[in-house]
């Protein structure tokens, strides 16, 4: 979620691209869709970085707990049960943000002196090293790459995508069943690992659509894989539990054990997987 104040900045952007008073509530009511798409994009392709930056850091046009819209933080809501009932099913994909690496053309030339500066963002300094530490010195221990920008890919795909729904997962197993996975099919585009948006092709069954093999791959493993997946996800959707006799027991989520089912070419259960890298963002 954004702030207030990052959301006013932001709102003060788009109102000087379309040319209006951003207190002028009519003249906000009087820009057609169409403008607005087309503003949203001048003003993030403005701000660098591929467009996903301005105040906000990552996705500036995003939810703001203002009171009214969004009376208060969902995270709070749902710690009190305001989801009480609903199962859930979530997860996040190995390398999430691999797919957005061709925004960060300065990536390739990352050193650790470059990736501290970089943590000194997300973390103080001495929590920023310790870091690096504690990513550097898992991966390793799994035969995983440790160069910095590997380091700072993981790093931010954990704190963007795979802590908030770890978290997530725990605070709605205290009022209804959660189920959590960790996606860690490769991609053919070694570049990619197992990116942003990968599992789609798998849950909905479109790895014959062309060009997404090129994107998610092919093959019996591919397909054996997609039919796991896709009966799990129907199974959930039918008994509220994604348990399946070819995938086997999928256990509930709880904040003790962390128990995920990671799915791609073998899927097993773990017990808080990575569990080293992600107590960096507890």
């Amino acid at each position: 979620m954004a702030s207030a104040e990052e959301a006013q900045g932001n709102a003060e952007r788009l109102a000087a691209v379309l040319g209006i008073d951003p207190d002028d509530d009519t003249a906000w009511r009087a820009v057609g869709p169409a403008r607005f798409v087309d503003a949203q994009q001048q003003l993030m392709l403005s701000a660098g970085g591929g467009g996903v930056r301005l105040d906000s850091g990552m996705m500036a046009f995003r939810p703001t707990v203002d009171g009214a819209v969004l009376p208060g933080s969902p995270w709070d809501a749902v710690a009190a049960g305001s989801a009480a009932g609903v199962d859930l099913v979530i997860g996040t994909n190995r390398d999430e943000m691999k797919l957005f690496n061709m925004l960060d053309p300065g990536l390739s030339e990352l050193d650790d002196d470059g990736l501290a500066e970089r943590l000194a963002a997300l973390l103080d300094g001495g929590s920023a090293r310790r870091a690096i530490e504690a990513y550097r010195a898992a991966r390793h221990g799994r035969g995983e790459p440790v160069e910095a920008s590997e380091l700072w890919t993981a790093m931010v795909s954990d704190q963007f995508f795979r802590a908030p729904a770890g978290r997530f997962a725990a605070l709605q197993s205290l009022h209804a069943a959660a189920y959590a996975y960790l996606f860690c099919w490769e991609s053919p585009m070694a570049a990619l690992g197992s990116p942003h948006a990968i599992e789609l092709p798998f849950v909905f069954g479109t790895l014959d659509v062309p060009m997404v093999d090129m994107f998610a791959g092919s093959g019996p493993d591919a397909i054996r894989l997609s039919e796991l997946v896709q009966d799990a996800w129907v199974a959930f959707a039918r008994t509220g539990n994604p348990s399946t006799d070819a995938l086997g027991r999928w256990p509930r989520y709880d904040d003790a054990d962390q128990a995920t089912m990671v799915l791609g070419r073998d899927c097993r259960v773990e017990k808080a997987p990575q569990a080293e890298e992600l107590a960096v963002w507890a």
